[in-house]
């Protein structure tokens, strides 16, 4: 992968931050590939403490505020941004109208993991269903 990126003359690289991301880092500082680490879950402390100091990895973009918020008071979010997932496009289409047939369809979107807490809602369900029957 990393061969195929110098030939193809990558200067940055975006990965998902996982546990992987601290060899993934040593495996670049060896070339001039820079890399960008997109946090959709909170990261481990071993990737924090490898990314503060780490001269590759020029930023850790956060996809949730809260997520960044953890970090204030540390010195990795002088490398930190925060880049949601999802826009709110209710003013750019102000004539689009939830269709009323599906005012009580619920959609989940997002990992299965615990860090996204579907295993909250998934516990609720039945006092949905008590206050929404047709949901």
């Amino acid at each position: 992968m990393i061969d195929k990126m110098i030939e193809r003359k990558i200067d940055i690289y975006v990965s998902n931050l996982s546990g992987d991301s601290v060899e993934l880092s040593r495996k670049l500082l060896r070339t001039n590939i820079n890399l960008v680490l997109w946090a959709a879950l909170v990261p481990n402390a071993e990737v924090i403490q490898y990314a503060r100091n780490a001269r590759n990895i020029k930023r850790i973009a956060f996809v949730e505020h809260e997520e960044y918020c953890l970090y204030l008071d540390d010195d990795i979010i002088k490398k930190s941004c925060i880049l949601p997932n999802m826009i709110y496009v209710g003013d750019m289409y102000p004539d689009e109208k939830r269709d009323q047939e599906l005012k009580h369809t619920v959609t989940y979107l997002g990992s299965l993991l615990p860090q996204k807490g579907f295993h909250v809602l998934a516990r609720q369900w039945k006092n949905v269903l008590k206050e929404v029957p047709d949901a």
